[in-house]
């Protein structure tokens, strides 16, 4: 995860935004960035919501990140300044820990779901992530949903 931040915070030092996804996600519809782009406003991150109502703010999801680059943004993703006891073994504990520090928006469900609210829904959706699903379950969904591309 240390180096998930390197790259995000080296990013972030040389470009406006940076779009941070997971390899389970896939994108359906191309207007996602224009959507994104949007949405950022005064926030300094756009995160996917990692549960099953948009009004729950109990688990933001670091798979799926749109950031604005900012001083306070370079800070927060800095890998020199969290310890390895503040990241943990996964950098999403470490952002809902911390997230506020930052003035995030989740984004919607309905357009950004994670892998169990696309499963319970079948919507329309920007994306999909995937995630909720480990090993071959998750290759065998995606096939399923024709959404394996390899």
């Amino acid at each position: 995860m240390f180096q998930k931040f390197r790259i995000i915070h080296k990013e972030l030092k040389e470009n406006d935004f940076v779009l941070f996804t997971d390899g389970d996600i896939i994108f359906r519809d191309k207007r996602f960035y224009r959507d994104l782009l949007n949405r950022i406003d005064e926030n300094d991150l756009l995160i996917q919501n990692d549960k099953q109502n948009d009004s729950d703010d109990g688990e933001l999801c670091a798979g799926f990140q749109f950031i604005k680059s900012s001083e306070k943004t370079i800070n927060f993703y800095d890998p020199n300044r969290i310890t390895l006891e503040k990241m943990g073994e996964c950098d999403q504990p470490y952002i809902n820990a911390n997230k506020n520090q930052l003035i995030y928006e989740k984004l919607p469900l309905r357009r950004y779901p994670n892998g169990l609210y696309f499963q319970t829904h079948k919507n329309y959706s920007y994306m999909i992530h995937y995630n909720y699903l480990v090993g071959h379950s998750k290759k065998e969904m995606m096939i399923k949903d024709n959404n394996w591309f390899i």
